[in-house]
């Protein structure tokens, strides 16, 4: 046994095989959380865009139908359905009391390492306003 502990042979491979989940733990949540972080600005710029294009259609005459439709057109056409991966993506504009247009976006994300730590979803969600 005291032999066995003086052996120094193949320490590295153990060093390497110890810090491999650690590593797997930092290059997948790097991964995962720049998927989500672009996810996430293009929400924020696809629902930015919507309601400053509502808000454009408006010319007076209030948030109408058509105002809301081409809020959603718009939002539609800077963020897909299935963009980056995300699903169950909901959009929804309103006028304010203070003649603003606000928009909520919402979708989410499915992790792909994180998984394994036991992060499943990232759930996204931007707020845009337009005055």
């Amino acid at each position: 046994m005291t032999r066995l502990r003086s052996d120094v042979r193949g320490n590295t491979m153990l060093l390497v095989a110890g810090m491999f989940l650690p590593l797997v733990g930092f290059v997948g949540s790097g991964i995962d959380l720049s998927r989500a972080y672009m996810a996430k600005t293009r929400l924020q710029s696809a629902c930015d865009a919507a309601v400053l294009a509502a808000r454009k259609t408006e010319r007076g005459v209030g948030y109408t139908a058509a105002s809301e439709a081409v809020a959603n057109q718009y939002f539609a056409a800077n963020y897909g359905a299935n963009s980056f991966g995300s699903y169950d993506v909901d959009f929804s504009s309103a006028r304010t009391s203070d003649a603003k247009i606000e928009g909520v976006a919402s979708a989410k994300l499915d992790t792909g390492v994180m998984r394994v730590f036991g992060k499943d979803v990232f759930e996204l969600e931007v707020a845009c306003k337009a005055a």
